[in-house]
This record gives C-alpha cells, structure tokens and sequence, in this order.
C-alpha cells in the first residue's frame, strides 16, 4: 500500500497547493513522516493582519514555535509592530523569505512583553527604543531573496520620529526583487477611497508647482547618490501611494533613478507637486514602461496628465485610467500617441467628444479591453465612453463618397471586453420616457437611417469574433449616490430603474441599440465566444423571438444584464408587462444560462 508520503515529489508538488492551512494543521498531526512532509507548507505563509500576536497564542508556545520553524516562513505579512520587530530582532533564521508586507502601526515596542522568557540581544528598555525603522532593515537585509516588498510610512520612521527612509530603500537587496510597493499614507488614518469622488472637481489646489521653485534643496543630491547605487536588477513592478493633500518630499522619488527594467508602475494618491516630479524621473530613467494603473488623483490639468501619460517611450500597452475633470485635448491628444500599443485601456470618467471614442476605436488594432465606468464606480457627475452612432454613420458616408476613406472600427478578434454607451440610434418605436414625459423630437431625416445606423453598428461590432463581454449598459450608481436619493441599492434593476425615473439626474438611454431581429441582430451571429451582454438602462427590445436566437447563435451566453424590463419606453406600458412576463417565462426555462451549451429544465426537454 502507498502512503502519501512515499509518493514521488512531483505528486506532492501537485497536491499541496489545493490544500487549506486547516488542512496543513490536521495533516502534521498524523504522524511523524507527514509531519515532516508537511511543516514546510503550514509555516511558509505567515499573516498576521489587524491583530497582534498576544491575540493569537501563548507567548512562550509561540516563542518555540517559531524557534522551530522560521526558517520554512517564505511569506510574511503583518501590522503588528512588535511582531515585526521581534522576528527581526530574535531570529536571524528568518532568513529566506521570498515576500515581505510590512504595513505597521505607530505603537509603543518592546521586546520584553512580547516574549518575556527569551533572551535579548539588548536589554528592554534600550530594545523598546529601536523603532520600525531598524525592524524593517534588518528583515531586508537578512533576506537576500524577496522578490516582493511592500511598506508603509511607519517602516521609515525611528523610535522618536527620525527619518529612516533612505537607509530602508538602500537595506532591499537588488538582486531578485520584482515588485515593490511603498506608501506613504498615514497608518492610522481611516479614509474610504471614495469619500472625495465627488468633490474631486470643487477641491481647491493649495500648492502650483514652479519649476523655478526649489521645494526640495536635496532632490538633485539624492537622484546622484541613487546614480552612485546599484540598480534594481529584476524589478518590473512598482507602486507608490502618497496622500492627496500632503505634499511628498521629494527626494523619496529620487531612488527611479535605480529602475531602468521597470514595466509596471501605479501611482495612487500622488499630490501635484509629486506628480510634477514623478513624470521626469519615469521618462529619464524606466524606459521599458508598459502599464500605468492610476487612482485617486488630485486635480490634474490638462498639460500635466498629458505629461504623465507620455513618459513611456515604448507606448503603453496597458493604461488604467481615473475620472479626470480636466482630461480634455491634450490629454487626448499624448494617449493617442500610444493607440497602435494599447491592448487595455481603462478610463473611469470620459468628457472628450464623441468623435474622440470614434478615433480611439479607428486606430487600435491591438486592443483587447477597453473599460469605461463600471459598476458602483459611478459618479453623479461622470460621463462613461459614448459614441454617436448616428454623426459617426454620416461621418462613415461622407468620408467613403467625397475622400475615399474607410472609417470602419479596426477592433477585432483580439477584443475580449468592450464597454461604451452607443448614443443617438434613430428610434422611432421610442415615443416617452418612463416617467410619462415627452422625448425630444428626432428629426425625420435621421428616423429614415433607423436600419442602416444599426447595421452599421452592428457590422463594427461583428469583427470582435473573440468578445466574451459586450457591456453597452448604463453604469450602476455607487450606493452613497443611491443614498442621497434616499435609495436602497439592494432594490432589483427595475425596482431601481423605476423608482430613479423621477431624478433629473437619472441617465436612460432611450437612443440606444434595439438589439431586435427586425435592425438587423444577425449581423452579430459570429459572437460565439459572448458571455455577457449589458443592455441596462436602456431601451432595447430583446424578446422571447431575439432569446431564441441567441440561444443557437450564442452558445456561451450566460446572462443578460438589464434583460427584463417593462418597456415603458413604448408608450404602451401593457404591452410592454406582456414582453415582460413573457421573457421571464423564457429565463425559468433556462435557469442555468441562455446559451445552448447550458442544459434546460427537464420540462423544457420533455416539452
């Protein structure tokens, strides 16, 4: 009979990583041999978040414990201050870890209360004086092999509030780190992300940066002694977060000048004068930049997101973008100089015309992802990605009869997920809101193109063969809007599109895409690899013929957001209930997906 034990190592390998820490606790009590096998992998991840170590166990069976088993620690994350100091401190076996997160809290340390038996290097009172600082240096420098570092303001900071923040950055061994992450944010400070969002536009700018002005006397010196200092040899991925408000000092930035193979940089919360600063350093020194993921900024201008947006000299491949309220020409402008790069584009806010989206849409051939406002991610004030469908067919003929051009969108196979609301669509059949009220008129020429603009639109979206989610919807709002609506996010989409058709504020796209067999829905037979489609807010008018289908045509079609609906929109809101009902009869035949690689109830079967 085989054991677990006897296996060959390569089966091991494979097993191990299904396994839970509850399942590493109960296999080491089996015996002596799974002890062995499996004490490795029970200590190789050690977390100690929000807690502290007198929450966890016996201090003196801890102490043993760890004696016994630090050298098996690959990856250790804490906030607890004297935890961390006590490991760099008592043991020096702690000396093969592979990610190190230090995201500590000012408190008072002593050794002396963590492990009372243990004997000191120092005694107490001369150890509780060491500070964050000294804990984090020593874990860098007895760890010749992280590849992943992550640190908070406190891991800089001295018993008595010196700054250790350069003797920190030269203690990390450049010889295996991949990504490094640095933060700047008060540890004791508890900020939701999205308390500003939507003050963003009216926040005052306390500081203008003057490149005359010299707020930083040691920047110049530190970006030479960085030059003096051995580069980062395999880091790829670096993420820095400031506090909106606080100016940075600057010679923190100055240690770019080690990163020139830096691929992957995120930029959070970073003031003006920071990302004053930070764009030179990146275009000088990390000429291989691939992606940027940007978050909660403070106001940029125009020429300043510019700025940031041409430091890679290679083109982005990846750009992540916030709500900007000044992301206007420029702007546009320095990330259209990437476009032939692009394979994913996020952008939370967009307030460029539509013939912008048009010609991001025109030039990107790599493209595999473009992202606008997702859900919960929706401002009151926030325009998502939009294009005109109805200026961009006439812009379409017009370039093809008078200059011979062909405007035709270049995504193709290669889009996995495509998100914009398509505007202005010719609809005839819309004759009220759902509040009752009148819809602005619509000119009789456009009425007239009605068909033609949806095929058209169809026949742009048919070229993404390889699209898994096609997210033509409107955004939800975040739950604080909800809240001043005096709203509960947890109402179902048409409670929730019902009780909104009285806000002003409410944004339904009554122009939008029909998605009927009658404008031309077959166009779109070729998205056998759809998964998603997001209709929501919007008056579409998919029906048990349209369901049917999509059933043959789209055979991984999961769900459709925003499918059922009242129609009301229609003018005829008993009609629009017989839809309605009829549609959910569809959906209760098929529970588990509308496609038909997903199985039906047996009653349908029988049926």
């Amino acid at each position: 009979m085989t054991s677990l034990s006897t296996l060959p190592q390569e089966i091991i390998d494979l097993i191990i990583p299904h396994l839970t820490k509850q399942d590493f606790t109960a296999c080491v009590r089996v015996n002596h041999a799974w002890s062995a096998l499996f004490t490795p992998s029970l200590w190789s991840i050690v977390r100690l978040v929000d807690r502290t170590i007198f929450d966890c166990i016996d201090a003196n069976d801890a102490h043993k414990a760890l004696a016994r088993n630090c050298h098996h620690i690959r990856t250790f994350e804490t906030t607890d201050a004297p935890f961390a100091l006590c490991l760099a401190i008592q043991y020096p076996s702690l000396s093969h870890l592979t990610s190190l997160a230090l995201r500590l809290k000012d408190e008072p340390l002593s050794l002396t209360k963590i492990f009372p038996s243990a004997s000191l290097e120092e005694d107490g009172d001369y150890a509780a004086s060491y500070g964050n600082a000294v804990a984090t240096v020593r874990l860098l420098m007895n760890n010749r092999n992280l590849r992943s570092v992550s640190l908070n303001a406190s891991c800089f900071k001295y018993r008595f509030g010196e700054d250790g923040f350069p003797l920190v950055i030269s203690a990390i061994h450049v010889e295996h780190l991949e990504k490094l992450e640095i933060s700047f944010l008060d540890p004791t400070r508890n900020r939701n992300d999205g308390d500003d969002d939507d003050n963003d536009i009216s926040r005052t700018i306390d500081t203008t940066y003057d490149a005359g002005q010299d707020f930083n006397r040691d920047f110049t010196k530190a970006i030479r002694i960085h030059n003096a200092v051995a580069e980062f040899e395999c880091l790829i991925e670096l993420t820095i977060i400031g506090v909106v408000g606080k100016t940075l000092d600057g010679s923190r930035l100055a240690f770019l000048a080690r990163c020139p193979h830096l691929e992957i940089i995120r930029l959070d919360r970073l003031d003006n004068i920071a990302m004053t600063l930070v764009q030179p350093l990146l275009k000088k020194f990390c000429p291989k930049l691939r992606r940027l993921d940007w978050t909660n900024p403070g106001i940029e201008m125009d020429w300043s997101i510019a700025g940031l947006l041409r430091v890679s000299k290679a083109g982005w491949r990846v750009l992540r973008l916030p709500y900007m309220a000044f992301f206007n020409q420029t702007s546009f402008s320095a990330l259209m100089e990437s476009v032939e790069t692009l394979e994913e584009l996020k952008i939370e806010g967009w307030r460029a015309h539509w013939s912008s989206a048009l010609s991001l849409m025109q030039g990107a051939r790599n493209l595999c992802r473009l992202e606008g406002v997702a859900d919960g991610e929706r401002r009151r004030y926030a325009v998502g990605l939009v294009v005109d469908a109805s200026e961009a067919y006439m812009q379409y003929v017009e370039d093809r009869i008078e200059k011979g051009l062909d405007r035709s969108w270049v995504l193709g196979s290669s889009m996995e997920y495509y998100q914009m609301q398509i505007n202005n669509v010719p609809r005839p059949d819309v004759v009220c809101r759902r509040d009752g009220g009148e819809l602005r008129f619509q000119p009789a020429e456009l009425v007239s193109y009605r068909l033609d603009v949806h095929r058209w639109i169809y026949t742009q979206l048919a070229r993404m063969t390889g699209l898994k989610e096609l997210v033509l919807g409107v955004p939800d709002y975040q739950s604080t809007v909800l809240a001043t609506y005096g709203l509960d996010e947890s109402l179902d989409s048409v409670e929730l599109e019902r009780a909104l058709s009285s806000h002003p504020t409410h944004i339904f796209n009554y122009m939008s895409l029909e998605f009927s067999l009658e404008s031309g829905l077959e166009r779109l037979g070729g998205l056998k690899e759809l998964e998603v489609l997001d209709v929501k807010s919007t008056a579409h008018r998919i029906g048990v013929a349209e369901l049917e289908w999509m059933h043959v045509n789209w055979p991984k079609l999961k769900v459709i957001k925003g499918l059922v609906t009242e129609r009301r929109w229609a003018g005829e809101s008993e009609a629009g209930l017989k839809v309605k009902i009829a549609v959910e009869e569809w959906l209760a035949a098929h529970p588990h997906g509308i496609g038909s690689s997903f199985i039906p109830t047996p009653s349908t079967i029988s049926a």
